[in-house]
């Protein structure tokens, strides 16, 4: 479990609230040896698989992270950098104090700022994000969010 160091894991439903008639799972690890291994989205219990390797490799990571955070480093996710004074995307730069809240939902990663209005909602995909729960924990605790 210890070589584990990226989990990329999204699911995609499709359909309306109550009507959903399909769905995509994508979930690929990294290891310590620079390996990619994508997993066939076909695999009958694919979302459990990834519940399973995720509370194996969490913990561990969380803890690497959270010192590499309180020793005034970043962190790279794909492309999203959380830095000692905020978020770096592609297209955009957040201080933590204007952070509003942050949601994942549909395999998509929401990110909102202060001031509300147009331009403070930010939408990324989270296909190329690894470790997105990890992720969206410390958004959470770097923006002092509940």
């Amino acid at each position: 479990w210890d070589e584990i160091t990226a989990v990329y894991a999204s699911a995609v439903r499709y359909g309306l609230p109550g009507l959903i008639w399909g769905k995509h799972t994508y979930l690929a690890l990294e290891t310590t040896q620079d390996v990619h291994l994508e997993i066939a989205p076909s695999l009958t219990g694919i979302e459990q698989l990834a519940e399973i390797i995720k509370q194996h490799v969490y913990p561990s990571l969380s803890e690497r992270y959270k010192a590499q955070l309180d020793a005034g480093h970043s962190l790279q996710f794909g492309g999203i950098l959380l830095t000692p004074t905020g978020i770096t995307t592609p297209t955009r730069s957040i201080n933590w104090e204007d952070v509003a809240g942050v949601s994942l939902h549909n395999g998509l990663i929401t990110l909102e700022s202060n001031p509300a209005g147009a331009g403070s909602r930010l939408r990324l995909s989270t296909r190329n994000v690894p470790n997105v729960e990890l992720l969206m924990q410390f958004i959470r605790r770097m923006g002092k969010l509940a």
